[in-house]
């Protein structure tokens, strides 16, 4: 139901806004995992919940793939940074999707790099703040 009601939201969304969740449904192809649709419901959530931010940082040059790839970097990060899938301080649940929300954050990060939205020092720095918090929380 509730893909049915957002598909309708996206049919008289601002092409802005349609234009960033083009980009995830299209990530969608790269990323497919239980993990990468956990992310996407919420990345969806803020989109819509933010409409006009995401019109003004599109007005401002952000491109809709990185817009995309951001949230599914923030969102993927934020995930793991809440301990919910650790088995112990700093050891990601094997069993859940702990592993796949890092792999995605570590390829929306490269993304990010490879279309010059960060740099490489600070994508590691990205990565590796992530993992320093990984292994404090859990």
């Amino acid at each position: 139901m509730r893909d049915v009601i957002l598909l309708r939201l996206k049919w008289f969304a601002p092409k802005e806004v349609r234009a960033v969740i083009d980009a995830l449904d299209e990530a969608r192809l790269r990323l497919d995992s239980s993990a990468y649709r956990t992310v996407r419901s919420i990345a969806e959530d803020l989109i819509w919940g933010n409409a006009k931010e995401v019109i003004k940082a599109t007005h401002e040059g952000i491109s809709p793939h990185q817009h995309a790839y951001s949230l599914i970097a923030n969102v993927a990060g934020d995930l793991l940074e809440t301990g919910r899938y650790h088995i112990h301080s700093g050891w990601l649940n094997p069993l859940d999707i702990g592993s796949d929300l890092l792999r995605l954050f570590d390829i929306a990060i490269d993304e990010m790099v490879s279309v010059g939205a960060i740099d490489e020092d600070s994508g590691r720095a990205h990565k590796s703040a992530l993992l320093d918090r990984i292994a404090e929380v859990g």
